[in-house]
């Protein structure tokens, strides 16, 4: 039964999320707002939606490894796996744009999310910070987009496509497919436990490779298909904003709904194994900074090889403490 609900759940995440990209994005057109602005914000969002999901799922069952390993799970993939299989099929060029607002908003956030687990827990009042932060940065993107909207001419079509239909429309199948990610997820998150009993394996091990995968899959379509058509301000800018929507929002809502605890064999100082693994986030985090800061401002296809490396020896490692 656990791989049944495995797969049907992985079925629901991965269609509610392609669904709740694509509303999302068509009534971004609607609004004629910027390219970079609907990667950041409703794309990111989107991506995101699998991994709020899951992890108020885990919470509430009480699967505390899950939810943590979930973020930092996605966190890595998102970089060291989408990101480089991005810069594989063609080298990715970031907009400055990205350098000065949200590279160091990427870094402070990982850091922050690292002081706050300190003490192995997220207490509600954490959450609560992680969303005020979360909301605030939403709002000055917002901003921003209207402002930009004033200046630039729509091109995001070449992404979103262009919009058929009205809001109703749109609307309504956004609802459905969140709706499908919800019941998705309660059954991904049932069947991640079983597997993680039957296999031997912590639950953060299944949180960081089984569950972050699945719930990552969102922002590996549109990443390839950013890189398909050429539009690296999106492969990019959808990988950061996803990232810094994982840490403030994600774990914002789940630990404002239920404070998240962390077993004593998991956290604290006196661990390895969830350090290790927020060493790699905080690690690829850093290095995406790095290539993006550079002269060229490009993550060159041997980037991505190196970085992919890197993701599979990190799993390997996984499989084997």
């Amino acid at each position: 039964m656990y791989a049944i609900e495995l797969l049907i759940g992985f079925i629901l995440l991965v269609g509610g999320g392609h669904w709740l990209i694509q509303s999302t994005g068509k009534i971004a057109v609607l609004l004629r707002v910027p390219t970079l602005i609907i990667s950041l914000v409703l794309i990111a969002y989107g991506s995101s939606s699998p991994e709020i999901a899951v992890s108020l799922s885990a919470a509430l069952k009480g699967a505390n490894e899950i939810v943590i390993g979930n973020v930092v799970g996605s966190n890595i993939i998102n970089i060291a796996l989408v990101l480089a299989l991005g810069a594989l099929v063609a080298p990715l060029k970031a907009h400055l744009d990205l350098l000065k607002r949200e590279a160091p908003i990427l870094l402070v956030v990982t850091a922050l999310m690292g002081l706050s687990l300190i003490d192995g827990k997220l207490s509600r009042i954490e959450g609560i910070i992680g969303l005020t932060l979360g909301a605030a940065y939403t709002a000055y993107l917002i901003f921003a987009a209207l402002k930009e909207r004033k200046k630039n001419a729509l091109h995001s079509d070449a992404i979103v496509g262009k919009s058929k239909g009205g809001w109703a429309l749109h609307a309504v199948i956004g609802i459905v497919s969140l709706a499908a990610m919800i019941y998705g997820a309660d059954l991904f998150v049932k069947g991640s436990i079983q597997l993680s009993e039957i296999l031997g394996l912590s639950p953060m091990v299944i949180g960081i490779v089984v569950v972050a995968i699945g719930t990552s899959l969102p922002e590996l379509v549109t990443t390839i298909m950013a890189v398909i058509k050429k539009e690296d301000d999106i492969a990019i800018s959808n990988v950061m904003g996803s990232n810094i929507f994982n840490i403030l929002i994600v774990l914002g809502i789940t630990a404002t709904v239920s404070p998240i605890t962390l077993n004593p064999s998991s956290a604290g100082p006196a661990s390895n194994g969830l350090w290790v693994d927020m060493a790699v986030m905080g690690a690829v985090a850093v290095a995406l900074v790095v290539l993006i800061s550079s002269r060229t401002h490009r993550i060159l296809r041997w980037h991505g090889a190196v970085l992919l490396t890197g993701y599979i020896g990190y799993t390997t490692y996984l499989f084997l403490r």
